[in-house]
């Protein structure tokens, strides 16, 4: 779980590289149990669409999210299926 700023000081992190740092922190937290993992930052917003089996890693996505950024807002997506 990274959820440190690795930009080098004095540059900005690019929205790609964001929500890359992102997604390796979600599949942290939920032990890659989202399949079909998509994330996107754009204009202040993180965009998290997958599918889980456990309403927990929804959760989970919430809280890692939010360990890498707490001053974006939040639409996850991610679709809970019990099959």
């Amino acid at each position: 779980m990274s959820g440190q700023n690795t930009a080098t000081p004095g540059t900005v992190e690019s929205p790609q590289d964001l929500a890359e740092r992102i997604r390796d922190d979600i599949n942290v937290y939920t032990n890659r149990s989202i399949q079909s993992l998509d994330v996107s930052v754009h204009e202040g917003n993180v965009v998290v669409c997958g599918r889980t089996s456990r309403y927990y890693y929804k959760q989970l996505t919430t809280r890692a999210v939010f360990g890498v950024v707490s001053d974006l807002s939040l639409d996850n997506r991610i679709e809970v299926r019990v099959d």
